[in-house]
């Protein structure tokens, strides 16, 4: 039985995250030649075999960096929102318009720093389904194939 997992598939939660610099997922038609080289016919794949889906085309370093700058925000923003605008806080707020448009970004700036993390959770969510998926047709699909070189 042949193995679904080839050389170029990386395991782990890393292939899901962001894509490996040693994986090319790019369509590379096969190339027919006038030479009948039994070789050349060896490279056919039996099967396709569908690549799975990522999170971000991001390198690994840039994914760290933009995930911990969304953190810091958010705390940064929580931390805003809490303690320096509140009552008794560092810069409380009085009712005059200023402190009223004040309010208004702060609450704005911690909406969007609860968007910049959730959006990419819901996202790998989805993408982890859809990746289940490809599994199961990609062990269809080698079955089948087992199925018809056997005859």
């Amino acid at each position: 039985m042949e193995n679904i997992n080839n050389d170029n598939d990386v395991s782990g939660l890393s292939s899901i995250l962001y894509k490996s610099n040693n994986i090319n997922h790019e369509y590379i038609p096969l190339r027919l030649t006038s030479t009948n080289n039994n070789s050349s016919m060896n490279n056919i794949p039996k099967y396709l075999k569908e690549h799975k889906h990522t999170l971000t085309q991001l390198t690994p370093n840039n994914f760290y960096t933009c995930l911990a700058l969304g953190i810091v925000n958010y705390i940064g923003i929580l931390w805003l929102k809490t303690n320096a605008i509140g009552d008794g806080g560092i810069l409380e707020l009085s009712s005059s318009i200023f402190g009223t448009l004040l309010k208004y970004l702060v609450s704005f700036l911690y909406f969007y720093a609860k968007l910049f993390l959730l959006l990419p959770f819901f996202r790998l969510v989805i993408v982890i389904i859809m990746n289940v998926r490809i599994d199961g047709r990609n062990g269809r699909r080698v079955k089948l194939a087992e199925g018809n070189s056997d005859e």
